[in-house]
């Protein structure tokens, strides 16, 4: 059915599922909002099944798929409207991303075999991947998903979107502000940005004690858990410390951890297989981040494609700045593990090529500048990864010259001015980072008017 979203598509569906006959067209699991808001044909009775019996916020139904009460399949989350009743699309809450099936193992497995006896009254169908433009997936892949969700306990989706990589707001004195840091992500949720990374560059990680970690982890998750994914940055250019901080991440809570390249240090190839290696035996899914600009230390294509082979490493944050080697990347990786049924996330690391990452397949960015402006920066993502360019380049120009503004200077110094100017907590930057310079403020102020933004 590909674009076809009518009424009439609908009732087509619901006569072709009341006869059994004919393909059914099944949407993949994912828990991102924009690649179920367009699946336009949703009969899959095990994916139903799984979501009622485990509570996952697989997806929405909106009035397909369960006839006499469409309401229990996404729990009543829906904007009250079915799409058969006028409604254009369903907003659901966002917090069926990330959810954990609670079932015991002995139940999940129960699941599974329901699914693949569901899955085997369809002689022959279609599994329609709504993200990669109608692209069929088989039979076998489309189980794959479900037993290995079924098994795992978690969805087996990709992380798609706009996540904003959280500054860390200081009081006047130096001290970590957590109130700040809660008014931060409850911002950033109710904003609707699809994931936040605490932790990171962006939150001056390296001049954070272990103590002040631990409680901005521990709030982050507190004030997200279930609402959008929480990526906790856990790199170090020590393994030992790295695979620390990583269990600790796990420990806590987090979704995800992102694991940058070892700086200063700069390891061969061996070594940094081998650090990525430890990483993911952690048992928590990892993200690498690339930035030779801050690591001196690049991770070449192929050598990323050896690193991707490492169970679980679910994808790159590719922050080179080279969009010839993240096409690569992507060419290279992310499609053929995607055609295989396996996920391999491809994140922008640099907010100025979301766009250009999108167009190439890239799955969406880690943003600095969504700390100001994570509903713009979301509605740039979403427009790039549902196929509308024309609003998407829209947003893009409007937010380059912000965007460049940024980083100005060292971020997150610019960013933050930025912030307090519009009145949201990030207070100063700690030493070594220093205040912006006046021709630094002139061009950012210069900026943020150009927005609105006084």
């Amino acid at each position: 059915y590909g674009e076809e979203t009518d009424e009439r598509a609908e009732e087509t569906v619901y006569r072709r599922h009341d006869r059994m006959k004919g393909r059914a067209v099944l949407p993949v699991h994912y828990r991102n909002q924009q690649d179920r808001l367009n699946t336009p044909v949703r009969i899959i009775h095990a994916g139903i099944f799984i979501n009622q019996v485990t509570n996952e916020y697989i997806h929405c139904g909106c009035g397909i798929g369960n006839k006499k009460r469409p309401e229990r399949v996404h729990q009543g989350r829906c904007d009250g409207k079915n799409r058969r009743s006028g409604a254009k699309g369903c907003r659901i809450d966002q917090r069926y991303q990330q959810q954990r099936v609670s079932l015991p193992l002995v139940m999940r497995l129960v699941v599974m075999l329901y699914a693949y006896t569901i899955l085997q009254e369809y002689a022959s169908f279609e599994c329609v991947d709504p993200a990669r433009s109608g692209s069929s997936i088989e039979k076998k892949t489309f189980f794959r998903y479900t037993a290995l969700s079924c098994i795992s306990g978690e969805a087996m989706a990709e992380l798609r979107g706009a996540f904003t990589a959280l500054v860390t707001p200081m009081k006047e004195s130096g001290e970590v502000d957590y109130e700040g840091f809660r008014r931060l992500v409850s911002f950033q949720i109710e904003e609707g940005i699809d994931g936040i990374v605490p932790l990171g560059t962006t939150g001056e990680t390296p001049t954070l004690e272990e103590d002040e970690e631990d409680r901005l982890i521990e709030i982050a998750v507190k004030e997200a858990k279930g609402k959008v994914p929480v990526i906790v940055g856990t790199g170090s250019n020590d393994t030992k410390h790295m695979v620390i901080y990583t269990e600790r991440a796990k420990r806590m809570g987090a979704d995800a951890a992102l694991v940058v390249t070892p700086y200063y240090n700069k390891p061969n190839d061996d070594g940094l297989l081998r650090h990525f290696e430890a990483a993911a035996k952690v048992g928590i899914p990892v993200i690498v981040y690339n930035i030779a600009s801050r690591s001196g230390r690049n991770i070449p294509t192929p050598l990323m494609e050896k690193i991707s082979r490492i169970s679980g490493i679910v994808g790159v944050k590719e922050a080179s700045g080279d969009i010839n080697q993240m096409g690569d990347v992507i060419r290279e990786i992310a499609l053929p593990r995607k055609a295989q049924g396996k996920s391999f996330t491809v994140l922008s690391g640099d907010d100025a090529l979301t766009l250009p990452l999108a167009a190439l397949g890239g799955d969406g960015i880690i943003s600095v500048i969504s700390n100001l402006l994570p509903a713009q920066v979301k509605a740039l993502a979403h427009a790039c990864l549902e196929g509308r360019y024309d609003e998407a380049r829209r947003i893009h120009y409007e937010l380059l010259p912000f965007i460049k503004a940024a980083f100005v200077e060292t971020n997150p110094v610019p960013i933050k001015q930025a912030m307090n100017w519009a009145g949201l907590p990030a207070g100063p930057v700690r030493l070594p980072l220093g205040k912006l310079t006046p021709a630094s403020e002139a061009a950012l102020r210069s900026a943020m008017a150009g927005l609105g933004i006084q």
